[in-house]
Formats: structure tokens, C-alpha cells, sequence
């Protein structure tokens, strides 16, 4: 019976760890890419070290994918026995997906080669990396931080709703 009730709390709860975990990356991922774009950085420098950084993007996106669909997942779990409207998880659900748009511009920067890079003169990568600052900043603002609120209201007050009902 206890493990049913652990189980059960983990599932309402999953939605708003792995959405705490996807926006906390999104935060790193934007406050590291922005430290590129400073005035103090010799644009050569800037531009060895941006692409090293963008190498790592890859790993960070091994890591936000899987966390993004756990909000997902959990979310539709949710659903199916959910004590508030399955509204609140189908906008979970569709502001998480919304984190992926625009998927072809994340597509070219997850393709991007080094000798690709090599090729950019100073300023087209420094209007690169602005694009990626200013792209993910109201990425990071429109669905991610919305995201985030709604998994913190709906687990909030689906928790309370069956705890309130005798849930357990």
C-alpha cells in the first residue's frame, strides 16, 4: 500500500521536477551563452570559445530532451486520474513542445561543423551567438517560464485536490 501511495505522489509530482529541471538548464544554457556576446571579449577569442561551447550543446540537449519528454509523459499520465481539468496538462504538454520551435534553426546549430565555424568571419559569429541570445531569451520568457508556472499550479492543485479528497 505505502509504495502505491509513494508511486502515486511521484507521478503528480513528476511534471514539476523534470519542468524545474528543463527550465534551470534553459536558464544556464542562456546565462552561458550571453557571456559570449560581452564587449570585453576579443572577437577571435569569442569565436574559439563559442564554438567549443556550441560542441557542449550538444551534451545539454542529451540531457533536456530526456527531461522535456518526462514532462510529457508525466503530464498524459496525469491526465487519466487527474482531480483538476486536463486543460492544465494539455497547456503543459503544448508550451513544453513549443520549447523546440524554431526546430530548424536548433537543427543548424546542432549540425554546425567546426570547419562550418571556421569559416565565419568575427562577426558572423558574434551575429550568430546574438541570434542564439536573443532566440533563447524569449524562448527562456514565452513557453519555458509559462511552462513552468503551469506545472507548478497544476501539480500544485491537483495535489490539493487529492489530498483534500482522501487521496492515498
Amino acid at each position: 500500500m505505502t509504495e502505491v501511495v509513494f508511486f502515486s505522489i511521484l507521478i503528480k509530482i513528476l511534471p514539476l521536477i523534470s519542468e524545474t529541471v528543463a527550465f534551470t538548464g534553459s536558464i544556464n544554457q542562456q546565462w552561458a551563452v550571453a557571456s559570449f556576446s560581452s564587449r570585453s571579449m576579443p572577437p577571435s577569442a569569442r569565436q574559439a570559445a563559442c564554438y567549443h561551447w556550441l560542441v557542449t550543446y550538444r551534451d545539454i540537449i542529451r540531457i533536456t530532451v530526456p527531461t522535456h519528454l518526462t514532462t510529457i509523459g508525466s503530464s498524459l499520465l496525469n491526465m487519466r486520474d487527474s482531480k483538476i481539468s486536463i486543460l492544465w496538462w494539455l497547456a503543459l504538454v503544448a508550451l513544453v513542445a513549443a520549447h523546440s520551435y524554431p526546430v530548424s534553426l536548433g537543427l543548424s546549430w546542432l549540425n554546425l561543423t567546426e570547419a562550418d565555424w571556421k569559416k565565419k568571419t568575427p562577426e558572423q559569429a558574434k551575429r550568430f551567438i546574438q541570434d542564439f541570445v536573443d532566440i533563447n531569451g524569449r524562448r527562456l520568457l514565452v513557453p519555458d517560464l509559462l511552462a513552468w508556472g503551469t506545472a507548478l499550479l497544476a501539480v500544485t492543485l491537483n495535489l490539493t485536490a487529492w489530498v483534500s479528497q482522501g487521496g492515498g
